[in-house]
């Protein structure tokens, strides 16, 4: 399993993350992430499992609400299936 960033086009569409799984021994093309990681409004980057808690996704986000308008850093109790 694999998480990952796309956008049709990076300088213009919103970046969300994706997770992709095997099948027949390659990926599939993936599976956007729920709104619980992606907003309609923001860019969401830089994913990452911890696989010390593998309950958990660490990703980076440009969100309205952050204090000082630039990327942080979100770590939540996420179950990628």
């Amino acid at each position: 399993m694999i998480v990952f960033a796309r956008a049709p086009d990076l300088n213009v569409d919103r970046i969300d993350l994706f997770v992709a799984t095997t099948q027949g021994g390659a990926y599939d093309g993936g599976t956007v992430l729920s709104l619980a990681v992606n907003l309609s409004n923001s860019d969401t980057l830089g994913a990452e499992i911890d696989w010390s808690q593998p309950s958990h996704l660490l990703f980076s986000a440009r969100r309205a609400e952050a204090s000082a308008g630039g990327a942080d850093a979100y770590w939540i109790e996420y179950r990628l299936h």
